[in-house]
């Protein structure tokens, strides 16, 4: 009798994605993403949380087992894989495409099928909306020191520049009237981050009045297709709380 091999789903939540993204030529396993904040380590066990019921959260170390106890007092389900287990004919998904998760995912065997990295860096990337979308008067790429410069002096008052692939208001350096900056400041910043962004965008400091971010989806095929926006609600400080997602059409 034929008895049909069953695949073990896997989630992980990978919250390094953006970071990743910047720095994913150097390699870095699977433990080190984790390892290189304790944040990061710390919300991978958000799987143990956000798992369906057909899922298996992934996670580094195994948990305490008061935590395991109170998991399952409160009806969650307490079984999950440690990445150092070899699983096999497992399909893992993630909080967003890794490249460190997928050179796991081959050396366990397992089926994970993420878009190309550099399609994902390219939308990701701050560069793609600002050659989308219209723009706030006097935003600028900046791709070398005489750019910089010159967006430094045609904006006047309070202004920003933002790394490529920086989040929740990382990756920001920031000159207000209250904390007004130099541009050998603005200079210096630009020679610091150019290893995991080589260009920056330029945007004056605007009063936040609406947040918002634009899905994608890549498809099969390598094109990009544009889903729609979706409402965001972050700190005065620029620090991603929550999405709202209204009703489909």
């Amino acid at each position: 009798m034929y008895t049909p091999m069953v695949m073990q789903n896997l989630l992980f939540i990978n919250t390094f994605f953006e970071e990743e993204l910047s720095l994913e030529k150097k390699e870095h396993s699977l433990l080190d993403w984790l390892q290189k904040h304790p944040l990061y380590l710390q919300l991978h066990y958000l799987s143990l949380l956000t798992a369906s019921h057909n899922e298996t959260p992934l996670l580094a170390f195994r948990p305490e087992d008061r935590h395991l106890k109170t998991l399952e007092t409160l009806g969650f389900s307490s079984n999950f894989c440690l990445i150092s287990d070899s699983p096999t004919s497992s399909l893992l998904t993630s909080f967003g495409p890794s490249a460190s998760l997928q050179n796991w995912a081959k050396t366990k065997k397992a089926f994970y099928s993420i878009p190309d990295i550099d399609i994902v860096k390219k939308v990701q990337s701050k560069s793609f909306a600002l050659s989308l979308f219209p723009s706030l008067e006097g935003s600028s790429l900046i791709f070398d020191e005489s750019s910089l410069l010159s967006f430094w002096n045609r904006v006047k008052g309070p202004k920003v520049l933002k790394t490529l692939h920086g989040s929740s208001g990382r990756g920001h350096f920031i000159s207000t009237q209250d904390a007004e900056k130099s541009p050998e400041e603005a200079l210096y910043f630009f020679q610091k981050q150019k290893a995991v962004s080589p260009e920056l965008v330029g945007q004056p400091w605007v009063e936040r009045i609406l947040d918002f971010s634009s899905q994608w989806e890549i498809l099969p095929n390598k094109s990009i297709n544009h889903l729609g926006s979706t409402l965001c609600q972050n700190s005065q400080k620029g620090t991603y709380q929550k999405s709202i997602v209204g009703p489909v059409d």
